[in-house]
């Protein structure tokens, strides 16, 4: 490295450090950091990374080498965005006007240094002051990258600049950084702590004026050199007047010697505290605590509390200890008394542990306020701890989490009070939290509704008592066409309806009953109207306010389809009717057809059973053959035939017959149907248990005897041989106030896939020869009570029997 480049370097170094020293001179005093401050420091360093460049070391005619990689880039790390843009720009700006081949890979140096100094300055901890180690490691990167950026030279010119310039560069310049770096952090710190003095003077100085205590600062003869006014207020001076005074003279006589001894401890052991008796200006007695402190050897500084009212009522404090331990520990609130240092729980009430779930012994076994406090809310509380314990504050309050011992998070409001004095050495605080979980839940609820609101499809608007729009959400806009809720907030209601009395039609309604749907012809911005659905409410506000409320839908192509809807159902109707009309006539045919045919039918079937009948009594020895077995299968078809004729009537007599509704007493009916069948339930030896409550439905009362008649049948026909049968019927209420009834047996039972065919006309499930009968009996019983209004059903196992259920109103 020749001279040249070591003068140059000097140079650049000289420059750096004429730069630390211009801003300890423009910090000297403290000055809010304005954007146009940030602008004159940016204008300041651009100046100097100039100077820089005017004095570097020239490698050749078109390419410098000096000192601005490390100005940029401790520039962005220390100064930020504002000031280092303006650096940036100035320095290109005179790096474009040197020119040369090396301006590409100068401005590349500018713009990647300082931008390595901004990223660097945003990704650090703010709160970790910079170490020379970090300051040598940010220096060793910046640097690398400055070297990096000399690739947009040529090649050779590449390898032959950094050959005389990377052992420099990576060993001076980290080694600058450092220096700069250290140079202005010690300045920022320096200002930081004279920022924090006159802080603190300032808040000692205004304590001192507004302290409740009396301050009295004397110097070493007992002289009052400095009083606040809390001192001449409880001595009754002016605080002119104290000045001046010694102690002795606002001693009372009795306590001159205990008053005097006090002193002389304090210049001794360098404080003292105790309670003195002193004569205020109009002669009246008031006990003071005295709390005196050595300053300095030449001044004492005493605070001193009236403490005539705390003697006069120590009695009474002591008897209501108790009463303050009970209110401790009853209070509707936490409250818990804690070790200010460690943040341990020395006590704790009841309603504190509840509130976090756990009990007073394990809360009071070393458990800290730390320990359940959630972490993102941590630093808040200790930065307010911190500032409580240095003076800065008495008091403070604030909204925490804290993890439940189950892991859930309950939100608290949480108020500190220190338990010692200003000027006593910090113990204790007592914490009082009131729980708010609730209240935190309810204020993101109603974020939610809000938001909901505002994404309703549904307009929704709230209107004064004198008429004016206090709020309208996005669908409101949307429907009467507006584009922004102050459109709408500087209209009237009436501008909005096609009729304008319509709007106080809807607050006399509301107004009458509190609520109320309105349909109604609404007018849009434009003058076109359409068809609104209102949902209104009256309400009263936090301060006892009217106001009217309005959730609108758009109901014009309702209204639309309602109209085709009438229409189409008007016609539809007429041809209901028609087509009701032709059914029944061709119903009421087939039925007369049905019964004539089976009346008719019965009259040849008598005389075929009577002619059989007559060959049996006179010719039944003279036939041959099988003659008798064939008359006897005669005259059993013919009565066969017969059953089914008068079961086919009674099918079709129960829709030609009446329908009665009367209030039947079911137990009754049941009863009269077993009594009915009593001789065939003795014949099979049957046991029937009947449990039916009173229950009187609605019902035809011949209709529903035939239904029971047929079931309890079908309940004797249908039993297993050699098993005895049992029959239950029994009923009761049910919840949607119906009669239920049901008949049990344990008979052959059937599979459940028939269900459905067991109550169709002539369907039968076991041979006639096994079990007689003409397959009608179920479908009489199903059509008689649907009739009634009612619904019929089974449930079965095969081989063990099947149950009917009959539900009928009531």
């Amino acid at each position: 490295m020749d001279s040249q480049a070591l003068l140059g370097l000097f140079n650049n170094a000289a420059l750096l450090l004429a730069l630390a020293l211009l801003i300890e001179l423009t910090r000297a005093e403290a000055q809010p950091e304005t954007r146009l401050r940030q602008m004159l420091i940016g204008v300041g360093i651009g100046v100097v990374a100039i100077a820089l460049m005017a004095n570097a070391w020239p490698l050749d005619p078109d390419f410098i080498f000096d000192a601005r990689s490390v100005l940029l880039s401790v520039s962005g790390l220390f100064f930020g965005m504002v000031p280092t843009l303006i650096a940036v720009t100035i320095s290109a700006a005179f790096r474009i006007y040197y020119g040369g081949s090396g301006m590409l890979a100068g401005l590349l140096i500018i713009s990647s240094t300082a931008s390595i100094g901004l990223l660097w300055r945003r990704w650090r901890p703010p709160t970790r002051s910079l170490g020379v180690l970090e300051l040598y490691g940010f220096g060793l990167v910046v640097h690398i990258a400055m070297l990096l950026c000399l690739w947009t030279l040529p090649s050779p010119v590449f390898w032959s600049v950094l050959q005389q310039i990377a052992l420099p560069v990576l060993l001076a310049f980290p080694l600058a950084t450092v220096l700069l770096g250290r140079l202005l952090s010690y300045q920022f710190e320096r200002r930081r702590a004279q920022e924090a003095l006159r802080a603190s003077e300032e808040k000692l100085r205004c304590y001192l004026d507004y302290a409740p205590l009396g301050v009295f600062i004397t110097d070493q003869s007992g002289r009052y050199v400095e009083v606040n006014p809390a001192a001449g207020r409880m001595l009754g001076y002016s605080e002119a007047e104290l000045l001046g005074m010694t102690i002795p003279q606002v001693l009372a006589p009795e306590a001159h010697a205990a008053g005097m001894a006090h002193f002389a401890c304090v210049r001794a052991s360098g404080s003292a505290s105790g309670e003195l008796l002193h004569r205020r200006r109009d002669g009246s007695p008031i006990w003071l605590r005295v709390d005196a402190v050595r300053l300095n050897e030449h001044r004492f500084m005493a605070f001193c509390e009236d403490v005539s009212a705390r003697r006069a009522t120590e009695a009474a404090l002591r008897a209501s200890e108790e009463n303050l331990r009970v209110i401790f520990e009853q209070a509707a609130v936490g409250v818990a008394l804690i070790d200010s240092r460690s943040g341990r729980f020395l006590r704790i009430n009841r309603h504190y542990c509840e509130m976090i779930g756990y009990t007073v012994a394990e809360m009071s076994s070393g458990c800290s306020f730390q320990d359940i406090t959630h972490p993102d809310d941590l630093p808040l509380d200790l930065g307010n701890m911190r500032r409580l314990l240095a003076g800065e504050i008495r008091e403070f309050v604030m909204e925490k989490r804290y993890f439940h011992k189950d892991g859930h998070v309950v939100w608290v409001t949480l108020s500190v009070s220190p338990t010692w004095a200003p000027g006593e050495t910090p113990c204790t605080h007592v914490a009082v939290v009131q729980d708010i979980t609730d209240r935190k839940r309810a204020e993101a609820e109603l974020r939610l509704k809000s938001a909901a609101l505002e994404s309703s499809l549904a307009g929704f608007d709230i209107v004064s008592e004198e008429g004016l729009f206090l709020y309208v959400n996005a669908a409101y806009l949307r429907l009467w066409g507006y584009e922004r809720p102050d459109e709408v907030l500087a209209t009237l209601p009436t501008e909005h309806c096609a009729d304008p009395a319509m709007p106080a039609h809807i607050m006399a309604t509301l107004q009458a009953q509190g609520e109320g749907t309105f349909e109604f012809t609404a007018r849009r911005r434009d003058g076109s109207t359409f068809d609104v659905l209102m949902a209104c409410h009256m309400l009263r506000d936090e301060r006892n306010r009217v106001l009217y409320t309005g959730s609108s839908l758009d109901i014009s192509e309702r209204r639309r389809i309602e109209a085709e809807i009438r229409n189409f159902n008007t016609e539809l109707e007429q041809r209901v009717r028609e087509r009701t009309a032709q059914l029944e006539a061709a119903n009421q045919a087939l039925e007369t057809f049905v019964y004539s045919v089976a009346h008719d039918l019965k009259a040849p079937l008598r005389g075929i059973d009577g002619y059989g009948r007559l060959l049996q009594q006179e010719c039944a020895g003279g036939l041959p053959g099988d003659g008798s077995l064939f008359i006897d299968n005669i005259r059993r078809a013919t009565q066969q035939m017969g059953l089914l004729i008068d079961d086919l009537l009674a099918y079709a007599r129960l829709d030609r017959r009446a329908l009665r509704r009367e209030l039947i007493n079911l137990p009754a009916l049941v009863a009269a149907a077993v009594d009915e069948h009593a001789a065939e339930i003795q014949h099979l030896a049957a046991t029937v248990r009947v449990e039916v409550p009173p229950l009187w439905p609605r019902a035809d009362p011949d209709g529903l005897a035939q239904v029971l008649r047929d079931l309890l049948e079908n309940a004797l026909k249908f039993h297993r041989p050699a098993v005895p049968l049992e029959i239950e019927i029994g009923g009761r209420r049910t919840v949607q106030g119906t009669a239920m009834l049901w008949i049990r047996d344990n008979g052959i039972g059937f599979e459940l896939k028939f269900h459905d065919r067991i109550f169709e006309i002539f369907q039968r499930l076991q041979r006639a020869e096994d079990y007689p009968g003409t397959g009608i009996g179920l479908a009489i019983v199903r059509k008689a009570v649907e009739r009634m209004d009612g619904r019929v059903w089974a449930e079965s196992v095969p081989g063990a029997g099947a149950t009917f259920f009959l539900e009928l109103p009531l």
